[in-house]
This record gives structure tokens, sequence and C-alpha cells, in this order.
């Protein structure tokens, strides 16, 4: 790894230049192509991904960031359903509907291919082989953990890349202080922070590298930066969860108690990360070897600081891809914690996703001190064997793809039924092209929302809930969007209301007027309480 400096960095030779932007391209253009081989349907859906599509809807219906249900959205930070709602906009803007899989599906595209970008110009800035770096960056065009995360339509791809370009951005800072560049990545760590709370992270990150790197710049100064970043950063998260307390009650949102325990989820990271660099036929013994290494070099670091502390720091400043590395044991220790004390997703791929960039930039960083070790000392031709064993290594991730591929399209067609299945529903087209007035009540309140845009609220389950509803709306024109049959909800039948009574049933509490019949349901005006 190259030592810091606060010198800038030398200019790339031109042919070298070259080859690098034809690299770069070539591998942003695989990773892109391989979301939209996997997506063919477009980005599949979860049902985070719903409440994303929600609250968008409900902030351009005026509702501010909410749930279908009514709740605040406070579980997730704000940016990614902004993001959305700003699409969604614009779409309307030009007079098109737009289809939220499709236009997310091409967003996570380039959103990938950028992000193979930005590995890239980080390895090259700390590796000193060109050839590594080069190997690097096709490992992040075929990782399977990216390319799962861009098949959804989830938060995680553009957090991924926000963080390696404040990390990009830090780096550039670390290489020639300047204050532009310091707010750059401020701005960039903030807004990763907006797109999922772990962003967090980043920005502690940044503040500590800020201030253990670059140690020819004074003290002062050092801290000065980190304070500016940390509190730049930091800004619009704080604003958020001032937000979410004034108006929720809670920072986050409530979660259950965690049902697993802190050595499990250890375990759980330790192997999906391994699994990212070695086959999981090899055997656990052989992977347990790459613990007790991490557990030996842990150990060498430790009695490193507490023996030799100057020469300690000075070899901690000399590492360029130290705010990776804290940030990516930053971000484990989170997530290992956490899960250990509210119940939230399992530790699986998309948790762990941002983890994988780090993890592939280490392992080369690891080899390519290997390869400078060996070059000083006359050992090119094994310097050569450990970049060509680097090269074939690439099959294995490539391999990955070629299994998981056909699942993630086949999860992608799967949501893309049900989502035109609402979409194209005649009642919903009816609904689309005449909006009906008053207050709406509705048996699908989430696929009314996210496909019309209609601000709306759930049907009672049972017949006797209408008690209060009726209580409520006295005086108040109210207009029932009722869909049948509501079987279509499948695995979502939670974002739909199956109701013990039917529309012909509510006829006695109601004078019921219709107002639209399509061969799905219908929308019926409820204007007064019969006898009043």
């Amino acid at each position: 790894m190259r030592p810091a400096s606060v010198s800038a960095d030398p200019p790339i030779p031109r042919r070298e230049r070259i080859f690098w932007l034809a690299l770069l391209a070539g591998a942003a253009i695989l990773g892109a192509a391989l979301v939209w081989a996997s997506t063919l349907g477009g980005a599949a859906t979860s049902p985070d991904t719903w409440n994303y599509f929600a609250a968008a809807r409900n902030l351009l219906a005026g509702e501010g960031f909410t749930r279908y249900t009514g709740d605040p959205f406070v579980l997730w930070p704000p940016l990614f359903p902004a993001l959305i709602a700003a699409l969604i906009g614009l779409a309307d803007l030009a007079g098109r509907n737009l289809h939220l899989l499709d236009a997310l599906r091409v967003i996570n595209a380039l959103t990938v291919a950028a992000t193979v970008i930005a590995a890239g110009l980080l390895w090259r800035r700390f590796l000193r082989s060109a050839w590594l770096a080069a190997l690097a960056t096709l490992a992040i065009a075929l990782g399977y953990p990216l390319l799962y995360v861009a098949a959804f339509a989830w938060s995680e791809p553009l957090f991924i890349l926000l963080g390696l370009l404040a990390l990009i951005a830090l780096d550039r800072h670390l290489a020639a202080p300047r204050d532009r560049t310091l707010f750059a990545a401020a701005i960039l760590a903030g807004l990763a922070a907006l797109q999922r709370y772990t962003g967090a992270m980043l920005i502690v990150a940044g503040a500590l590298a800020l201030v253990l790197l670059a140690l020819r710049v004074p003290l002062r100064r050092r801290l000065r930066d980190a304070a500016l970043f940390a509190g730049v950063a930091a800004l619009p998260l704080a604003l958020w969860l001032a937000h979410n307390q004034a108006r929720a009650g809670t920072l986050t949102g409530e979660r259950a108690p965690s049902a697993r325990t802190l050595p499990a989820n250890v375990r759980a990271v330790y192997d999906l990360t391994v699994t990212w660099l070695t086959p999981e036929r090899l055997g656990v013994g052989y992977q347990a070897a790459g613990l007790i290494a991490g557990g030996a070099l842990a150990l060498g670091f430790v009695v490193l600081i507490a023996r030799e502390r100057r020469g300690a720091l000075r070899w901690l400043a000399g590492l360029r891809a130290l705010p990776l590395m804290l940030f990516a044991a930053l971000y484990a220790a989170f997530v290992v914690i956490s899960a250990a004390r509210v119940q939230y997703d399992p530790l699986d791929e998309r948790l762990l996703a941002p983890l994988y960039v780090p993890t592939i930039g280490l392992a080369f960083a690891v080899l390519d001190g290997a390869v400078s070790w060996l070059r000083a000392r006359g050992g090119r031709l094994p310097a050569h064997a450990l970049v060509v064993l680097a090269a074939l290594w690439l099959l294995y991730p490539a391999d990955r793809l070629r299994d998981n591929i056909p699942t993630l399209r086949d999860i992608s067609e799967a949501s893309q039924v049900t989502y035109e299945t609402w979409r194209e529903s005649p009642l919903m087209r009816a609904v689309r092209a005449e909006s009906p007035g008053g207050r709406i009540v509705t048996n699908a309140p989430l696929h009314l929302l996210v496909h019309s845009g209609l601000a709306n609220e759930p049907v009672p389950v049972a017949l006797d809930g209408w008690a209060a509803l009726l209580e409520d709306a006295v005086g108040e024109e109210m207009t029932l969007v009722w869909f049948e049959p509501i079987a279509r909800c499948d695995w979502g039948r939670r974002h739909c209301i199956a109701t013990d009574y039917t529309v012909e049933t509510l006829a006695g509490l109601w004078d019921i007027t219709p107002a639209i019949i399509a061969s799905d349901g219908g929308t019926y005006r409820l204007s007064r309480i019969p006898g009043e």
C-alpha cells in the first residue's frame, strides 16, 4: 500500500491512463449488463420496496414521509423515497405514468456501473500494482452481493456508491488537504447516512481517519478537519432524527428484541464474507484458517501499538486504505451488535453487501503488499505468479453469478407479474383516469396509493369496525374503492384488507351510489348514514 502524503499523487503516464480508462469503461459496462440480465422483469420487490414506494407517493400527496398505513416513515431514512418521489414527479410533469420497476432497473444498472468506476479509481489510488488494481475492479463488477442488491428496488446500491465516493473525496483530501474536498467528502457521507442509517459508521470512520492519517499536518488542523467533517456530515441525519422524535416519539422506529446472539452474528458475518473469497465446498476447516490468521494479525497489531506507539502511528499513517478499513470494521461491529439487540433482517447478502467492496479492496491490498515485498527482494517470478493466481481467482465470483442469475431473474419476473396485475387492473386504470373525491377508504390501501397516488385509509377488517368510522365521518363525503377478488395480493396479503363483509353488506350502513364499475371492483360514493 502506498504511504500517505500531504502532496498530490504523481500523474499517471498517458498510455497507462488510456488503458485504465478503457478498463474502467469495460468493467462498468459488464456490471451494468449483469444487472440488466438479472432483471428482465424490472427491479424485484420486497416489503421494504413497497414501503419506499408508498412513502414517495405520500410525499407527493402532501402527506409528508408517511407509510401507507398512515404511520410515520421512521424505520428508514428519507433519501431513497425522496428520490423515487422525484422520479414520479418528473414523470407526472411529462404526462406519463412511471413504471417504477423499469425505472429502477435502469437506475440500478447505472448505479452499479458508477460503483465499479468509483471502486477502480479508489484501488488505483492505493494499490501499487496496476494489474492488481485492474483485477480488483473486475472483482467488483463480478461481485454477486452487489448484483443481488441491485436486482431489487432497495436502498443499498446507491448507499454503496455514495460511501465509495465519500472515501475517494476523503482520500483526495488526505493526499492534498483542501476545504473543498473535505466538504465534498462530508456531503457525500451525509447523503449516505440519509440513505441508510448505517451510513453513520462512515461518518465516524472518516473523522477517525482525518485524525490518524496525515501526521505531517498539525494536530490542531487534523482535529479541526475531523470536527468539520463530522459536523457537516452528521447534520442532515441529526435533523431527520429530530423530525422522527418530534413526529413519532422515536428516533428510528420501534423494533422487537432480537432472538440472535452476539457470537452467532459474528459467525454469520465471518462465514458470509469468507464465501466471497473462497468456495464453501473447500470446507469449514480451510475457511477457519482465515479466522486464525485474522486473529493472529489483530494480536500482532495490538502488540505493535503497545510496544512501539510512535512506530505504530507512523505505520497507520502510511495506510491509504485505512478509511476503508475503519468503515468495514465499524460497519461490521454495528451490524453484529445491533442485530443482537433488536430484530431486523437476517445477516444475509443484502445487509452485508456494503462490506463486499471493502473486503475485496483489503484482500487485494494484502496481495499488493506481498507482490511489492517479493519484487523488492528480486522475486519477480513469484510476484507474477501471485498476479496470475489473482486473475484465475476471478473464475470463482463468475461461477457464483452463473449459479444465481437465473434465480434473480425468476424473482424479477414474479415481481413484475404482481406489479403489473395491480398497475393494469381495470379499476386502477379507471381510478387514475377519473380520481374519486372526498375521503377515500379501500381494501387495498398500499396498491391504490402506489399506482394512483391517491392518499387513502384502509377499511375496517370487521363489519363492527365501521361504527367508529361512521361516527368520525358524519357529514363528510366518502368514497369506497373496492377491489375484487382481493386474493391477487398473494405474498403481500398483509397489504390488503381481507374483510368479513361485502359491499352489499355495507348498503345497510350507508347510502351507496356506484360511481365506477369495473371487472375487478368499483368505486362507491358513501353520502350519508341511512335514517339521519
